[in-house]
This record gives C-alpha cells, structure tokens and sequence, in this order.
C-alpha cells in the first residue's frame, strides 16, 4: 500500500496533468470559446473520466479501491478523526495563502482585469487564454491534494467521484459562498454542511 506521503504528491501531479491538457483542449485552441463552451467541456470530461475509470480494472474498475493505511509517522497511524481534520485544515490554510500570494501577485492583477475586462487585456498584449490555462491547472492541482486526502479519509474512492455530480457540487459551493472572494468557497462548504444534518451524520467521524 502507498501511504499518503505518497499519495498526495501523486494526486497533485495528477490533478495538475490532466487540467492542463483540458485547459489545453477547451482555451488554446485558434479561436477564444465561448463561457458556455467551456462550462459543458469540463462537465463532459468529468464524464468521460467516471466512465474511464468505472471500465480500468487496475484502478478497481465500478469497484473502486479501497485504502487501509492512513496518515502514520513511523508505526503510528493517525485514522480519520478529529487530528485528521486539523491536518485537513492547515492543508486548506497552506492552500488558501498561496491562492491569496497568487491573487496579490501580478498574475493576480492580470486575472483581475481579465474579469474585467478581458478585451482590453488581450489590446493590450496579454495572452489572456494562456493565464486562464495556467489557473485552470493551478485549480487542478489543488483539486488532486483534495482528493488524495478525501480518498484516505474515506478509505474508499470509486468512479462516482469523478462524474458530473461531485463537478456540480463544487461549483455549487463556490457560487452559494460567493465566487468572487477566495473565503466565498470555504463559506459555502461549511453552509452547505451544515444545512444537511443527513450528510453530517453519514460523515461524522464520532
């Protein structure tokens, strides 16, 4: 077994791969797409994805696969519980400060005035589609490390996800939390756990 030392770096580098070469197919390609474009590419990716996986039988195949080693330093295993969560969360601190030193940087500005204006921008001189590429593969990256760790918490990870409904729900979080703010994400998961007492027990830990 891969303990998560491991695991984590995979999935980054993963998460990091296969983003790119969607950001690759749907953003650089001759002409600038279309939002909608965009939007239903990424959701049909997320399809073909779940379907890849449910049919390769080295991942599980429809089985999935199920992970027995967690988080351990020498012969002590950390299981998911109340110090898992705490190393959950400094992850998200670590994540959250290099996405704000992203957001404050020059890249920063340009994606700023991307949103904008994104017109102007390219006017200008800047590759517009080329930054949207790179925080679409930076945003991919940081999905990998959360399902490298949702996979050792769960001790479980199959095919259901990879799909559409997981890449929904994400989408959800941000716009019900706010899309235009690093903590609006952060506050939609928390809301939206809350406001499901079902899920909070199915995934209670205690």
């Amino acid at each position: 077994f891969v303990q998560i030392w491991g695991v984590i770096p995979i999935g980054i580098i993963v998460g990091t791969v296969t983003s790119f070469i969607v950001a690759w197919l749907l953003l650089l390609g001759k002409k600038p797409p279309e939002i909608i474009f965009v939007a239903l590419g990424t959701l049909t990716f997320s399809y073909a994805a779940e379907r890849l996986v449910s049919g390769w039988y080295w991942v599980g195949g429809g089985n999935g696969m199920s992970i027995f080693d967690f988080l351990s330093f020498g012969s002590y295993e950390i299981e998911a519980g109340l110090l898992f969560y705490y190393i959950a969360g400094v992850t998200l601190l670590l994540v959250y400060l290099a996405s704000r030193f992203l957001v404050r940087s020059q890249f920063g500005l340009v994606l700023a005035g991307t949103r904008q204006n994104e017109k102007r921008l390219a006017f200008l001189g800047y590759r517009v589609r080329t930054f949207k590429a790179l925080v679409f593969t930076f945003a991919g990256a940081i999905a990998g490390l959360g399902g490298a760790l949702y996979a050792h918490h769960e001790g479980f990870i199959g095919p259901n996800n990879m799909g559409i409904g997981i890449s929904t729900m994400a989408v959800l979080y941000a716009l019900f939390g706010g899309a235009g703010s690093l903590l609006g994400p952060i506050i939609g998961v928390l809301a939206e756990f809350d406001a499901l007492p079902g899920l909070s027990q199915s995934t209670n830990p205690y």
